[in-house]
């Protein structure tokens, strides 16, 4: 086998860095990383580079290897970790593979997790599945075309912050958009090498995913300013947390906000926030609640989210109001607006150019739902005053979905037929990762110029903050390592597939994108 043993090594090498997310670990397997790829013995056709957030943080790192004519392909993982405190006892060992395996072989989880440890062909540890191997393996195959006369040119990216804001990845396309325009070089193809499966086929035997794009992510949410009264007189004020249920029980679990293409669908909508104004304990009903609510999509655009979401709470107000009527014979009126339609009330009444400034010094493009929250409320306060209301926002900035056109997936297809015959392995090709991934940071999307988002995401409304991506990649793929439990003690790599299969996957690929000219695609 010719990748399995530096595949395995490559692994165990980067798993052992404890990078979690945040830490002074993952600033130091960027450094480990730059100093290995400087180190492969192709210093004239190789060019590697560091990279840094807009913060000096450590953010990228980057390897160019140098071919003939002008295609290239880019793949790229990330090297941070969540936590290790879920590991307990264990937790010494997380980032120590083959010490965690070989306890967990002894039953250290269990007798299930004890027969796959001791079996052979699982690897345990923070990180092996989720993502070091497929940063492996993207080394080894850079490793591979370095000892030879590549067709093409072959960018390979190690990134941080997955886990968290995804700097990294945005630090590298912003490199990279002008880096490929100096180097004349015309993207071909990106691919992530991220862990993607098995999942469990529709006939019942697993079966091997791959991607050609990846799920978008929105959050949108929904201010509720009510009128506090207090707990004696309900009937002189509006319990903004009661309108907030109303909207919540209209979104959580909704099938009709789950989205899809085919039979792939995206997961049921869940609430991620959903609190009051209330510092402490009294007596009084709060003044405003906000509910903040995971949406992912597939075929929409966000202009469709909001609207849908328009709907849903226009019909959470009519229910609360008839809900009041029957309880106390008179409701007020509970109006919706969105974000963007506020800051028209705002133009018009004359307290839009002193507003904004105000709104901006709170605001920067690494805010969060947090500081989005506070600055609609502060909105509020300036146009409606104390008047109840329903305020729809973006509470994140926007994770899109990005898809490989249809010459793209035709390319995957024949790739995998090929792979499948020679080693007997079933695949699956879906069309869109259903978890989201650096993936959607790395490539234009026609989402990035979707005008209601912009409009309605604070961030992105008052400061005119740049939109995304100017890289154009047809094809965008999603080609990584199989295992089970990321992000959970029982992380685990199965390592037949991920050590030997996914380079030799991501070999054929490439050669392949590095043959078809961009202009067949569809």
């Amino acid at each position: 086998m010719r990748f399995y043993d530096r595949v395995a090594e490559l692994t165990l090498h980067l798993a052992e860095h404890p990078s979690v997310n945040g830490s002074q670990g993952e600033a130091d397997i960027l450094e480990d990383a730059y100093g290995m790829l400087s180190r492969l013995p192709t210093q004239e056709r190789l060019r590697v580079f560091r990279g840094e957030d807009a913060s000096g943080r450590p953010a990228f790192v980057l390897a160019h290897l140098k071919g003939t004519g002008s295609r290239c392909v880019v793949q790229f993982g990330h090297i941070d970790t969540v936590g290790v405190d879920d590991y307990g006892p264990l937790r010494p060992l997380a980032f120590k593979p083959l010490a965690l395996t070989r306890r967990i072989a002894e039953g250290a989880l269990g007798p299930e997790l004890s027969r796959l440890a001791a079996g052979g062909d699982w690897l345990f540890g923070r990180g092996v599945l989720d993502m070091k191997a497929g940063v492996a393996a993207t080394i080894a195959v850079l490793e591979q075309f370095a000892a030879q006369n590549a067709a093409g040119h072959l960018l390979v990216a190690l990134t941080s912050d997955e886990e968290a804001g995804s700097r990294g990845i945005r630090a590298l396309t912003r490199f990279l958009a002008p880096y490929l325009r100096e180097e004349r070089l015309e993207l071909a193809g990106i691919i992530n090498t991220d862990a993607t499966g098995p999942r469990l086929g529709r006939d019942g035997p697993f079966e091997r995913f791959v991607y050609s794009g990846s799920v978008g992510k929105l959050l949108p949410c929904a201010y509720v300013r009510g009128v506090p009264s207090h707990v004696g007189e309900p009937e002189a004020g509006l319990d903004p947390n009661f309108v907030l249920a109303e909207i919540t029980r209209r979104v959580v679990y909704s099938q009709g906000l789950s989205d899809g293409v085919g039979d792939e669908r995206s997961a049921v909508p869940v609430s991620l926030q959903a609190r009051d104004d209330k510092a402490a304990y009294d007596v009084q009903t709060p003044l405003s609640a906000v509910g903040c609510y995971n949406v992912l999509y597939v075929s929409r655009r966000p202009a469709d989210v909001l609207r849908q979401f328009r709907a849903i709470a226009e019909d959470a107000a009519q229910s609360v109001r008839e809900s009041l009527v029957q309880a106390f014979g008179g409701a007020p009126e509970i109006p919706v607006y969105t974000f963007e339609e506020l800051t028209r009330l705002a133009e018009q009444r004359g307290l839009w150019s002193d507003l904004r400034p105000s709104l901006a010094t709170g605001l920067t493009g690494a805010s969060g739902p947090a500081q989005r929250i506070a600055a609609t409320g502060r909105l509020a306060d300036a146009v409606l005053g104390r008047e109840p209301a329903i305020v729809l926002f973006f509470g994140n900035g926007l994770i899109p979905k990005v898809a490989t056109q249809s010459h793209g997936r035709r390319v995957l297809n024949d790739i995998l037929t090929q792979h499948a015959a020679v080693t007997g392995n079933s695949y699956r090709q879906g069309r869109f990762f259903p978890l989201i991934s650096d993936l959607s940071f790395v490539a234009a999307s026609e989402d990035w110029q979707d005008a209601a988002f912009a409009a309605n995401d604070p961030v992105a409304a008052v400061t005119a903050a740049e939109a995304g991506p100017s890289l154009v990649a047809d094809a965008v793929y999603m080609i990584g390592p199989h295992g089970e439990g990321a992000h959970r003690v029982d992380e685990r790599l199965f390592m037949p597939y991920s050590f030997e299969h996914v380079p030799d996957l991501l070999i054929r690929l490439t050669e392949e994108l590095w043959r078809h000219p961009m202009s067949t695609r569809s």
